[in-house]
């Protein structure tokens, strides 16, 4: 058991949850997008797609959508969020990539965690 102020601060961690952003809402991140909710997180989600699917999703989880942000609206919702998940099919062109490294090596920026798909891997 932890004690005193140890206590305090794992209480303290868990009960501000981190904002993670959601990049394509294919099956994988619609999946995680349930589960993160469903674990107290705070997310916002984009998706270049079609957005009727994605809003519906939106709607049903209550948090923020994007439909085909541009790169002024995707920066700012990076900059919000602790960390983000591309869905695994997309593209290295994508804009976002660029925007996360760049706000990463920011003097301000906080520590984006950048995860690729369902296999977890770090880019950043």
């Amino acid at each position: 058991m932890i004690g005193g102020d140890a206590d305090e601060a794992v209480r303290t961690m868990t009960a501000v949850p981190e904002t993670v952003l959601l990049v394509g809402l294919g099956v994988t991140n619609a999946a995680a997008a349930r589960a993160l909710v469903a674990r107290g997180h705070t997310i916002a989600m984009t998706d270049d797609g079609d957005g009727a699917q994605a809003a519906a999703l939106a709607e049903e989880l209550h948090c923020e959508f994007r439909h085909r942000p541009d790169r002024v609206d995707l920066a700012s919702l990076l900059e919000l969020s602790g960390a983000f998940m591309a869905a695994p099919g997309l593209p290295e062109t994508h804009p976002v990539f660029e925007l996360a490294e760049q706000l990463a090596c920011g003097a301000s920026a906080s520590s984006i965690s950048l995860m690729r798909g369902t296999t977890g891997t770090c880019l950043l």
